[in-house]
């Protein structure tokens, strides 16, 4: 850590000869969408000229306003009920008369955290597979496409 860093920002500072131990807020995570700085707990020893990360005492601090939840079962459901009908929808691609695309980014926005999006797309995709588990539609393996299979047909002896 660069020292011009510190001014102003150190916390919770302690002498106890020869370790001057504080805290800092880091924000590294903020920029990458988090709304948390990481509280880093740091011992300076001034006579070894040494400087000690205490990544067991560091904790998070919510800096920014999170993200309301999001229900993704309605939407889900929504998505289902026009991949069934083979309705036209802004969120679907159709490839095939049997194959659509979910568009991700039309049905949840890829803004925010990350973390926090690719959980949301997750929830929503097993939320979709949940809806159309009795209709027939499959999702292919680690593809947005979701595909009619067809009944194999029965022995009748």
């Amino acid at each position: 850590m660069e020292p011009y860093k510190l001014i102003g920002r150190m916390e919770s500072v302690t002498w106890t000869p020869p370790i001057l131990t504080f805290r800092i807020e880091r924000h590294s995570g903020t920029v990458n969408g988090s709304v948390y700085a990481e509280m880093q707990c740091w011992d300076v020893d001034c006579e070894q000229m040494s400087a000690n990360y205490n990544l067991s005492n560091s904790t998070q601090r919510l800096v920014g306003t999170k993200q309301r939840p999001l229900k993704v079962d309605p939407m889900a459901k929504a998505i289902a009920n026009a991949i069934c009908r083979g309705e036209k929808d802004d969120r679907l691609k159709w490839i095939s008369r049997t194959e659509a695309k979910v568009l991700i980014t039309e049905v949840i926005s890829g803004a925010g955290a990350q973390q926090t999006v690719s959980g949301r797309r997750k929830r929503f995709y097993t939320a979709l597979q949940r809806e159309l588990a009795e209709t027939g539609w499959t999702k292919r393996t680690n593809l947005p496409v979701f595909e009619m299979k067809p009944s194999t047909p029965t022995k009748s002896n």
